[in-house]
């Protein structure tokens, strides 16, 4: 299977995981798997304490 991530809708997912910056993503779905392509904002960094993004 083929997936053009250049063709799907790209959304905005603000305070992933509590957060402070926006990951954008694209995703694909059907009724066997979910696949994610995330791209975090520059200067995003994981929260050592509990690895979310903060």
């Amino acid at each position: 299977m083929k997936i053009s991530f250049n063709k799907l809708q790209e959304i905005d997912l603000v305070n992933m995981n509590g957060g402070k910056r926006i990951v954008k993503s694209k995703m694909f779905m059907n009724n066997d798997c979910k696949i994610i392509k995330t791209i975090l904002e520059p200067n995003a960094q994981r929260n050592n304490n509990n690895n979310i993004l903060s």
